[in-house]
């Protein structure tokens, strides 16, 4: 089923966000609650894969950012956040090494 879905982004940051298989990015900005996010349709029946976003401020060097790799990421959008920046963001697919790093990391988190 094809549906619109909202994915809440870091501030200056990476995060692990599972994306179905072929999602269409549709818009990034602020939600009504002032939080950093994108909007993707998606079709539910896809399978997830891991994509590591990467929020990175202006003016911000860009070799400082652990995710970032220019010739690897997708730039996703910009987002001002009203305060003090504009983000902007890039993802890509995480490699199966990162996909395990972060399920070693989450099995350790408090429930």
């Amino acid at each position: 089923m094809k549906i619109i879905y909202k994915y809440v982004l870091p501030a200056g940051g990476a995060a692990r966000v599972p994306l179905p298989h072929n999602f269409k990015k549709l818009h990034l900005g602020l939600d009504p609650s002032n939080l950093l996010c994108m909007w993707a349709e998606v079709d539910t029946e896809e399978p997830l894969e891991d994509w590591i976003i990467q929020g990175i401020g202006t003016g911000w060097p860009l070799d400082d950012m652990p995710y970032f790799t220019s010739d690897e990421c997708e730039y996703m959008g910009t987002i001002n956040d009203g305060i003090y920046y504009m983000w902007h963001y890039y993802g890509r697919k995480m490699t199966e090494k990162e996909t395990e790093y972060w399920n070693s990391l989450e099995k350790d988190w408090p429930q």
